[in-house]
């Protein structure tokens, strides 16, 4: 008889991807745990919080192993699955657990190996240990292949959204948002190049109203250049909020702008998508894979606040453009952007590695 389906991730339990995944597999009667560094709480999940003993969160990982390994032990798990390859990724491998999967999210494979021969080295070496290794987009996958990862072992799938969550019956009659912005205010999401567009964008549009989500580590900083810029009146800072209340906002608005420098899957993108707002994003793989310049949606470069203001004044200002690539949209997110279909996936995966076959 097979032991009871238990999954134990190894990931941030304050991540929002997290307790997706958690959440999802916990309702299809898996017994999910979360091993974490970050302490936070996942309805009908155990989450097994490990304080960080050092601030120095490699050190602090390591320190956490002999921990880890006694609550595997416990728990029995059935499949670790590692969330985040260059840090859980490379402790999941540490533990020597099989099956280990280790999911990739974006940074970890597409900046951090970048930046030293040592990470990569050792995230090669975690990769080595996975049985299994799941990429959130092609060019992510193409890039562990350039880094020497075994293709064989590689699946493409994206996380895609929940289409019963977002969806285009929450387009408002009134749309009473001219752009939307739900990237987090964090280095890599660039969204400093969305508020120095804004003036250009103002005085086209003087009654010009635009939404942040997202909060973030440079939302004060953002918030001053706004008010230098003499914005005020036309930005709300909305901060962190849940997916439903992401969705409600999504459907208020013409224009979704994502200014990022780089992503795995752009899930945001997939978002605005599924609601039917224009999107204006930057010209980088992740995106690439999702919209086709002046089809769906606009492609600009990460740098020049005027191209983005040109290009959303464009989307502004033709609203049966914006109608008919939001139709095509939702035809792509349907077909491929679909939480549920891929989550679907994962889950023959997850009975193949539990039965061996």
């Amino acid at each position: 008889m097979l032991r009871k389906k238990t999954v134990c991730y190894l990931a941030s339990a304050k991540s929002i991807h997290t307790k997706r995944w958690a959440t999802h597999f916990s309702r299809l009667g898996y017994d999910v745990h979360v091993v974490s560094l970050d302490n936070d709480s996942i309805p009908d999940v155990r989450v097994h919080f490990l304080p960080p003993p050092v601030s120095f969160k490699p050190l602090a990982l390591l320190l956490t192993l002999p921990k880890i390994k006694r609550i595997l032990r416990k728990i029995r798990p059935r499949i670790l699955h590692a969330h985040y390859a260059t840090s859980y990724g490379v402790l999941g491998a540490l533990t020597g657990f099989r099956p280990l999967i280790i999911t990739a999210w974006g940074s970890d494979v597409l900046i951090l190996p970048r930046k030293s021969r040592m990470i990569r080295r050792v995230l090669l070496w975690s990769f080595r240990k996975a049985t299994l290794i799941t990429s959130m987009a092609g060019h992510m996958t193409a890039t562990l292949r350039d880094l020497g990862v075994d293709g064989q072992k590689i699946i493409t799938l994206p996380f895609g959204v929940d289409t019963a969550v977002f969806h285009p019956g929450l387009r408002a009659e009134a749309e009473d948002i001219d752009i939307i912005c739900t990237r987090p205010c964090e280095p890599v999401y660039n969204v400093e190049l969305l508020i120095r567009s804004l003036p250009q964008i103002v005085a086209r549009y003087p009654r010009l109203r635009c939404v942040f989500i997202g909060g973030g580590l440079q939302e004060q900083n953002l918030m001053a250049l706004a008010k230098e810029l003499g914005l005020e009146a036309h930005i709300q800072w909305v901060g962190r909020v849940s997916l439903p209340d992401v969705a409600k906002w999504l459907g208020r608005a013409k224009v979704f702008v994502s200014p990022s420098l780089s992503d795995g899957n752009n899930i945001s993108l997939n978002e605005a998508m599924a609601c039917g707002c224009f999107p204006v994003c930057t010209d980088i793989p992740a995106n690439q894979e999702w919209l086709k310049e002046g089809d769906n949606g606009y492609l600009v470069t990460v740098d020049k606040p005027e191209v983005l203001a040109d290009r959303v004044c464009r989307a502004l200002a033709d609203p049966k453009f914006r109608t008919r690539s939001a139709a095509k949209n939702w035809q792509i997110i349907s077909e491929r952007g679909d939480w549920n279909k891929h989550m679907a996936i994962m889950n023959e995966f997850y009975v193949k590695l539990m039965t061996g076959t």
